[in-house]
């Protein structure tokens, strides 16, 4: 596996383990991207990488959830208030 990728990869998800960069980099196919969306969307990550140390003025990520659409009519079609 190419070593910028997975240097790319670690800086991208902040992980020290080369191995483990490989290992995602392996499972797909070589792809930074989609090796770095397998470990976030995998539920390993956690959470969105760290800002830059040098970063100024930068929003602190959002925290997850889940949110449920629902609709406000009753089953003749009319609506109704929640």
């Amino acid at each position: 596996m190419d070593d910028e990728k997975a240097a790319m990869f670690l800086s991208i998800t902040g992980l020290n383990d080369v191995n483990t960069a490989k290992q995602f980099l392996e499972m797909a196919n070589g792809n930074v991207d989609h090796a770095v969306s397998i470990y976030f969307e995998g539920g390993i990550g956690g959470s969105a990488p760290p800002p830059p140390a040098d970063a100024e003025n930068v929003r602190a990520p959002m925290n997850a959830f889940d949110d449920q659409i629902i609709e406000n009519r009753s089953s003749d079609g009319k609506y109704f208030k929640l």
